[in-house]
């Protein structure tokens, strides 16, 4: 399921609704400036939208995906360059996913690996 998440989320800069949860939560990164907790389908499309449209060309490459019971921490690369300023962006990042019914039901950012193996239950 991450894989087709990520394919799809490279192509379109969306990942499929249909892999979310209806009640899906969203935690960002608690860096972010607009920092807010995103609950449903619909803010959390809305937020990887707005977030994806920041940057052109944006890409999210896998460096690692560990699945502990019902949760996946995914550690990323992400690449591209600002909209507008043309800088180029290099960063990684790691999310941790949590599934229910065969979803994504949860999903919370991390800058920190140590964080977010502890969080994944793999630390």
């Amino acid at each position: 399921m991450i894989e087709g998440v990520f394919e799809q989320f490279n192509r379109t800069g969306q990942p499929p609704r249909d892999s979310m949860h209806p009640d899906i939560e969203w935690v960002p990164v608690r860096e972010d400036p607009e920092f807010e907790v995103r609950r449903g389908r619909d803010s959390v499309q809305r937020y990887l939208a707005d977030w994806g449209n920041a940057f052109e060309a944006l890409h999210a490459e896998r460096l690692a995906t560990i699945a502990s019971g019902e949760k996946a921490l995914v550690w990323l690369r992400l690449t591209g360059k600002g909209r507008g300023s043309g800088l180029p962006i290099e960063m990684e990042q790691g999310i941790v996913y949590t599934f229910r019914d065969g979803k994504i039901a949860a999903g919370k950012e991390f800058t920190d690996r140590a964080e977010a193996e502890k969080d994944a239950g793999i630390a």
